[in-house]
């Protein structure tokens, strides 16, 4: 399956991403991009992009890039930070990047950014076990 079968495979057959406007937008073997449009259940009590919408963002663009190469891959670990609000926006968006593929264990590493901004307001490394 190439690149562009794979984003439509995540795009419209994950029903948790489809439901919280998750959609992948680029797909290499070495790179992921994503976005995530803002609906009023995306939102925390202030009017801004709900955190756990933010790490789910980096998680499955991660995700996705890993199992570019046809592994299936489960998070194990985590580690995340919030950097700044993202104030008023319409959607965030997520690069992600391999910093190790391995046989058992890689990790890869994600920014979450307003692209209306161009601020990165988080980010976060994710270590996923090839199943």
């Amino acid at each position: 399956m190439d690149f562009a079968e794979q984003m439509e495979r995540v795009n419209t057959r994950n029903p948790f991403l489809v439901h919280n406007s998750i959609r992948i937008t680029a797909l290499s073997s070495e790179m992921a991009e994503a976005e995530a449009g803002l609906e009023e259940f995306s939102m925390n009590m202030m009017g801004t992009p709900h955190a756990g919408l933010m790490f789910l963002l980096g998680e499955s663009t991660c995700g996705t890039l890993l199992r570019s190469d046809g592994s299936k891959q489960v998070l194990t670990d985590s580690s995340f930070r919030f950097l700044r609000a993202a104030g008023k926006t319409d959607r965030i968006t997520a690069k992600a990047v391999i910093i190790k593929r391995g046989r058992s264990l890689s990790v890869c590493r994600a920014e979450i950014f307003d692209p209306l901004s161009g601020k990165l307001l988080a980010e976060g490394e994710y270590q996923f076990a090839a199943v």
